[in-house]
């Protein structure tokens, strides 16, 4: 069975959207949610 890599990625600054508020705390709780299921091991 091949390795999986996950990346998460909280993106604030589009240039066609505008400013967002959460996506740093959203991908945070994502990445929580994946350390717990043992799915992701490193944080950078």
């Amino acid at each position: 069975m091949m390795d999986r890599i996950t990346l998460v990625i909280g993106n604030s600054d589009y240039s066609n959207v505008g400013k967002l508020n959460n996506p740093k705390n959203d991908a945070n709780d994502i990445a929580s949610i994946l350390r717990k299921l043992n799915l992701l091991k490193e944080k950078s």
